[in-house]
Parts: C-alpha cells; sequence; structure tokens
C-alpha cells in the first residue's frame, strides 16, 4: 500500500482520529448510540471550556438533549486544552463525579 508522509498504520490512525473529529464537530453519532442513552439514562460528566473555539460549549449543551440528568460544567477562562490550563478545577469535578456516580443508589 502506498503511504503518504508515514506508515500505514499512522495514515489509518490520522484517518480515525480526522473522522472521530469531524463527528464531533458535525454533531453526528454512531447509529443507536442515542437511543442506548436516552433508555438506559446513564451519568454522564461534561467539563468543558468555555471558551473553547474548536468544539464550543454547545457541545457540552447537546448531551442535556439525551441525558436531561448530564451533568455539565463550563469553565470560564478555559479553552481547548482544559487540562492543560484548569487540571485542578476538572479533576475536582470529576472526584466529585465519581464519588456520586460510585456511591449506592
Amino acid at each position: 500500500m502506498r503511504t503518504f508522509g508515514g506508515s500505514c498504520k499512522a495514515r489509518w490512525a490520522h484517518r480515525a482520529s480526522t473522522g472521530l473529529q469531524a463527528g464531533l464537530i458535525l454533531g453526528c453519532r454512531h447509529r443507536g448510540r442515542a437511543g442506548v442513552e436516552r433508555e438506559r439514562q446513564v451519568p454522564l460528566l461534561a467539563v468543558w471550556g468555555a471558551g473553547d473555539e474548536i468544539f464550543g460549549p454547545d457541545g457540552a449543551r447537546a448531551f442535556t438533549r439525551d441525558l436531561p440528568d448530564a451533568e455539565i460544567h463550563l469553565v470560564p477562562g478555559g479553552g481547548h486544552f482544559l487540562l492543560e490550563s484548569h487540571l485542578d478545577t476538572v479533576a475536582g469535578y470529576v472526584r466529585g463525579f465519581l464519588t456520586v456516580a460510585a456511591s449506592p443508589a
């Protein structure tokens, strides 16, 4: 197989990541997944940079269409690389979410 600027494996990895990013940007979902989310009402945490220019805040809010109880946090001053700029804030949200999700109902 002909390659461009790298191995076949690298090309396929790039294609896969590009497709995933395109799907997220366009709001596409795997067939049937949204129905499963609605049916099971799985816990979901989305911690998003309020200033993310790649995946804007509406991307986080979109989860509530299928999961109205989704926990959504838009971090002020945060951008696309939220873990690099606001690690302690994100870690706090994750710890709290996992504590609640792991506790018996």
